[in-house]
């Protein structure tokens, strides 16, 4: 049986038998168990005593898993944003993968995200998430600004530029 650091000694199931004089034998309850210490990791003998009587058996004790990178699932995350607009990350998964294979998702606010703090300039920017000192990446794109209008001028002036009380506007022929 294996165990994690820092857990619990789980003895569900565990069935100690008492073998009396006469070779009988029968499920007891009432015994104790001592010499299991889930601080530290290998192997851990496990003392039963019931009366004056004991038995062992061994448990082991693994070394916290070991997180070898994180990974990214960007595929409901926005990457195209306008020029100004404010980043977002929503839909992003981001997973811790561990040494024995004990992958678990992380909650995005234990993570550090950064690359978006110019969302006012255009082109691609890389999208850095970082847990635990594991980074991973991806890429969005800020659009070009607006242009910004500086002056008007009309090129054409209407046709019609006399009009009596009450005659609405014809703009026929304006050109801006």
């Amino acid at each position: 049986t294996t165990y994690e650091i820092g857990e619990e000694l789980v003895i569900d199931g565990l069935v100690v038998t008492a073998t009396n004089a006469d070779s009988s034998t029968q499920a007891v309850t009432g015994y104790e168990l001592s010499g299991f210490d889930s601080s530290t990791a290998g192997t851990k003998t496990v003392t039963v005593t019931y009366q004056t009587k004991t038995a062992t058996f061994d448990v082991t004790v693994l070394a916290a898993p070991v997180l070898q990178s994180i990974e990214l699932n960007t595929e409901n995350v926005k990457k195209e944003f306008a020029n100004g607009e404010t980043f977002a990350y929503e839909g992003l998964v981001v997973t811790a993968k561990y040494d024995r294979g004990s992958d678990k998702n992380v909650p995005l606010n234990e993570c550090q995200i950064t690359g978006a703090e110019d969302m006012s300039s255009a082109g691609e920017k890389t999208i850095i998430v970082s847990y635990q000192n594991k980074t991973d990446n991806y890429k969005i794109t800020v659009g070009e600004p607006a242009p910004v209008l500086q002056s008007i001028s009309i090129t054409h002036e209407v046709n019609k530029k006399s009009y009596y009380i009450g005659d609405e506007f014809d703009k026929d022929g304006l050109e801006i």
